[in-house]
């Protein structure tokens, strides 16, 4: 385990399980092949297994409060986590560090179990738990589904013309994903580089805390780019078509939606 195994970087392996095998080569996964995160959630293991326990022990009828759901929270907290989550993995000094990604994994299953506890499994997965949200949107390009016990075969991207109209909340959420791939790969130019030169004597700030600080605002930057530019598109097109559905109503609507064949 990190907690009690060897601090070393180059040692351990839970950096390259956690950043490239899992977050990264999961991706992959969701997208050409199927939802398998559905199946392997080990937060959604567990907690099934604790409220199973629970019925058998006659605790109750299910473990979780059932507590209403504010509708006007949606996806949020899962957006923010997402952020949270992007800004450790393009941003922090410590996301390499083995003892790091423990404290990290730990203080994230409480938050998860938590919300489960509170709202019911199915809720929390549905607007809290972030890996659940960009994994069910990656799985949505690919070529299979499940269905009342079976499974499908379908065109790549058929996924997204299924997929209901999104609430404002969702739509942020699946920008600022969009966002954060193009900004992992904006920071590694050298354009950045001599960016982030420029910038480090106007903040007063040098080497990595000039860095991080320049950093996290070009992250919240590009969120706000693609959102303005999104929404400004999607108003034109509204207005181009006559107006309705207004730029707002549009906007959710056509998100998920493929490119051209």
């Amino acid at each position: 385990g990190v907690l009690i195994g060897t601090d070393n970087v180059y040692r351990n392996i839970a950096p390259t399980v956690v950043w490239i095998l899992w977050w990264v080569g999961l991706a992959y996964v969701q997208a050409f092949v199927g939802d398998l995160w559905r199946l392997i959630n080990p937060w959604r293991t567990v907690y099934d297994a604790a409220d199973w326990v629970c019925r058998r022990l006659g605790w109750g009828s299910e473990l979780s409060l059932r507590l209403a759901y504010p509708s006007w929270l949606g996806a949020w907290p899962a957006c923010l986590l997402l952020l949270a989550f992007s800004w450790i993995e393009l941003i922090s000094a410590n996301a390499a560090e083995p003892a790091f990604i423990a404290r990290l994994a730990i203080g994230y299953s409480i938050l998860t179990w938590a919300g489960m506890l509170a709202f019911g499994r199915d809720v929390w997965l549905q607007h809290g738990e972030v890996f659940s949200l960009v994994f069910g949107t990656l799985a949505r390009f690919a070529p299979t589904e499940a269905r009342d016990g079976r499974l499908l075969l379908r065109p790549f991207a058929a996924g997204l013309l299924e997929a209901p109209p999104l609430s404002t909340s969702m739509m942020a959420f699946v920008l600022l994903l969009l966002a954060t791939v193009l900004y992992d790969g904006l920071i590694g130019t050298g354009e950045w580089a001599i960016l982030e030169e420029a910038l480090r004597p106007l903040l007063g700030a040098a080497g990595d805390p000039g860095s991080m600080a320049i950093r996290t605002a070009g992250l919240l930057a590009m969120w706000l780019i693609f959102l303005v530019a999104y929404m400004g598109i999607s108003a034109c097109m509204s207005r181009i078509g006559g107006g309705r559905p207004g730029g707002g109503g549009i906007a959710p609507a056509l998100l998920l939606t493929p490119g051209p064949p």
